[in-house]
């Protein structure tokens, strides 16, 4: 998952009118996971902002365009990677000429989303902080919120599962109990990381609450596909095999439909694992062929090596 949507903030007071009004229909639109709508959003008062000559808005528009593009493109395309690579060294220079405090705020968030989307957490890490210091300065809960789920996202992607946990549960802590796009991926952020901590009552309860509060948000089906991929590796753990492979296929119908392809891998390794486990190894090793050829074709003993070692302890769904 990689897949994270986090509130972007309401607009200042100083940006009311026509501007003001594009762009808080982006964010409610973000906020109820209508990512395309939300850009449409944004590229208007970009426009905006570009024709009255205000760069503090431009600014700002930019920044919220970068936000919603591996949403918008997919996070595994090569046409999401072009644009966020692009976007790189502007919002580096939004950063660091601190010209206005929420703008500095915005870029830090966009450069630790793309380098997590690179899967460079180090350097994502780095931007986090910065993004978390700015956004105390702000004194905004709901960005303060959104930053700590950014650095628990990077501390799991590295395996720091305890200072991962803390970091998700201060989100949970500064979020209002109202459900919430944001609060919901932060109970499934913080059940895969209980389960991959073999603490799977808990996370597959935390998990298990996200799913269900995903269905007043239809549109965000991309949450859904990282639920169904964290409650198949928690079942799988607990021995649960057959509500596995059910979850399991469910996350791998959405990975193909929005050409996530990093899922569509681990979900499929998951269900082999699953089929090996329930006695059909017939059904794995078609899994594991298929994914050899699509995606690794120039080799072609992977489906022997998957046949015959458990990964699974290797593997980190969200690295």
């Amino acid at each position: 998952m990689t897949e994270s949507c986090s509130p972007l903030g309401e607009a200042e007071a100083a940006t009311a009118g026509t501007y003001g009004r594009l762009r808080s229909s982006g964010l409610a639109a973000v906020n109820t996971g209508r990512f395309e709508e939300a850009r449409s959003c944004f590229d208007q008062a970009w426009r905006w902002a570009r024709a009255h000559g205000d760069e503090v808005l431009v600014d700002r528009a930019f920044c919220n365009r970068v936000a919603v593009t591996p949403e918008v493109l997919g996070d595994d395309s090569e046409v999401a990677g072009s644009r966020l690579q692009q976007a790189l060294p502007r919002l580096r220079e939004i950063l660091s000429a601190d010209r206005n405090l929420l703008n500095s705020r915005l870029a830090a968030y966009n450069l630790a989303r793309i380098y997590e989307h690179r899967r460079e957490q180090k350097k994502g890490l780095f931007y986090a902080r910065i993004a978390l210091d700015r956004s105390k300065l702000l004194e905004r809960r709901a960005w303060i919120a959104s930053s700590h789920h950014q650095i628990g996202n990077h501390l799991l992607a590295e395996c720091y599962f305890d200072q991962a946990e803390d970091h998700y549960r201060r989100v949970l802590d500064l979020m209002p109990p109202k459900e919430s796009l944001a609060r919901l991926l932060a109970f499934g952020s913080l059940g895969h990381c209980l389960s991959s901590q073999g603490r799977l009552r808990n996370g597959l309860q935390w998990s298990y609450r996200a799913l269900r509060g995903q269905r007043q948000f239809p549109a965000a089906k991309r949450v859904a596909m990282t639920l169904h991929q964290d409650l198949c590796f928690g079942l799988l753990e607990s021995g649960r095999l057959r509500a596995a492979r059910r979850h399991g296929e469910r996350g791998l119908k959405l990975a193909e439909a929005f050409g996530a392809h990093q899922v569509f891998k681990s979900v499929s390794y998951l269900l082999g694992q699953v089929a090996i486990a329930i006695g059909d190894p017939g059904s794995a090793r078609r899994l594991y062929d298929r994914l050899q050829k699509r995606y690794y074709p120039n080799d072609p003993n992977l489906g022997n090596v998957l046949m015959a070692f458990d990964l699974r302890a290797l593997i980190n769904l969200r690295a």
